[in-house]
């Protein structure tokens, strides 16, 4: 397995769909991206877990499965990958090796209509796709509440780790920091008490930035327990 380090991945996170997402995951075949071989080498993993991995048409059989809802393990004969989330969608999976920057990238045969020679090829394609005119991917101005608003992807470092979270700047000016831990989990924090922060979550970008919104300049009371109910 080839890895790869790219910054495109942490661009599009919220986009991604959950990596155990089987349906999109299970039965595809995914081509693994690897510049410096000319064999071809597909991964199915299949719904009983049984990984089969093929390297021009000759197959050997491994094991996967779930440890979390963000990580995957890995058996095969030689070597056990214990692996994390990074994105997937229905013609891209790219998985991170655990304690590392690195990528593996695959590319779901049946489903791709373009041809993945480079780690360019696959930047540009995901590029394209979620990252050009992003601004026209947000929800319209009559099925969102809150005005219209870009984000921008930035980091920190504190305590010596490095913290990750989106810029909101609003149509009306108001600006707003998006933390996340995962592509299911964003934060933002109010310091109502000066030490301890308090923080509503949510499970995507888009409703936090709006949660922000309602916090700083509508009804704080469509707030209990750290999530928004205003849209139940």
């Amino acid at each position: 397995m080839k890895f790869y380090l790219t910054d495109i991945i942490y661009k599009i996170q919220s986009f991604s769909k959950k990596l155990d997402n089987e349906t999109l995951l299970c039965d595809q075949n995914w081509v693994l991206l690897d510049l410096n071989s000319e064999i071809k080498e597909v991964w199915i993993f299949r719904a009983n877990n049984t990984l089969l991995v093929s390297k021009n048409g000759i197959t050997n059989k491994g094991k996967w499965e779930f440890v979390s809802k963000q990580n995957i393990l890995i058996e095969q004969s030689e070597m056990n990958f214990l692996m994390k989330h990074g994105f997937l969608d229905e013609t891209i999976l790219a998985l991170k090796l655990d304690g590392s920057d690195s990528y593996a990238f695959f590319i779901n045969e049946s489903m791709s209509n373009s041809e993945f020679n480079t780690l360019e090829d696959i930047t540009l394609f995901l590029s394209n796709k979620y990252l050009t005119n992003e601004k026209s991917n947000l929800p319209k101005n009559e099925i969102y509440i809150g005005p219209n608003f870009t984000y921008s992807l930035k980091s920190q470092v504190k305590f010596m780790s490095k913290v990750n979270f989106y810029e909101i700047i609003y149509e009306d000016g108001l600006i707003g920091k998006i933390y996340f831990e995962s592509n299911e989990n964003f934060h933002f924090k109010i310091y109502d008490n000066v030490w301890v922060p308090i923080r509503y979550t949510y499970n995507n970008l888009l409703d936090c930035a709006r949660g922000f919104y309602y916090y700083k300049k509508l009804d704080k009371k469509v707030f209990k327990n750290g999530f928004i109910n205003a849209f139940q």
